[in-house]
């Protein structure tokens, strides 16, 4: 069985339950393809098994608490964990500190939009406990990259209906139009920041 099918087979056997336990998988790092799921639950909205509401609400609600789960784990136990593992992968201290620094710059954009990034979903949480960001900021730009990310899905699932199984290769698209975007929204903060530190050397 791959991870689509035990995805499905999550969904189509304790429904609701079963959409929040892949949430949770997905959101503290475990392998689970959530914008599948996410689709095929769209789909059983439109097919009258799953009620919008509660299936959204759920969603929501597991992959916040995936994201509070990682970030807190990141916060106690991740920074220690790397800096000692981390050196046999040529990850030390003050590397690790040039990303906790890069990642505080750009935190908005990464937790927003990273959602749509597979890796960057989970690792983001890691890495905002890791660098110590306020556990207040983190929930709320947490709650609103989750709710866009699963509202995306959930939708495009509902309105493709019997075929919500192309929204697997239009996940591919998406992610990689949101990784662009970030990318490019980086490189103007970056410019306009280093901008205004000139003229202010000026």
């Amino acid at each position: 069985m791959n991870f689509k099918d035990m995805a499905l087979g999550l969904i189509s056997n304790f429904g609701y339950l079963g959409l929040g336990l892949g949430m949770l998988m997905e959101f503290t790092g475990l392998p689970f393809p959530g914008e599948i799921a996410l689709g095929f639950a769209g789909f059983m909205v439109w097919r009258g098994v799953l009620d919008f509401i509660p299936t959204w609400a759920t969603a929501l609600g597991f992959s916040w608490c995936g994201s509070m789960v990682a970030y807190f784990f990141g916060a106690r136990l991740g920074r220690p964990f790397v800096v000692k593992y981390g050196k046999y992968g040529g990850l030390n201290e003050k590397k690790l500190k040039k990303v906790e620094e890069w990642f505080s710059n750009r935190c908005v954009i990464v937790l927003v939009f990273g959602r749509f990034i597979s890796g960057v979903r989970p690792l983001s949480a890691y890495v905002a406990g890791m660098a110590s960001m306020p556990w207040t900021t983190f929930a709320v730009l947490s709650f609103i990259g989750t709710a866009f990310w699963s509202s995306t899905f959930l939708a495009a699932g509902l309105l493709l209906g019997a075929n919500w199984g192309k929204l697997e290769s239009y996940s591919v698209l998406l992610g990689l139009f949101f990784f662009i975007l970030s990318v490019v929204l980086v490189l103007y903060f970056w410019r306009r920041n280093h901008s205004s530190k000139k003229d202010e050397d000026e």
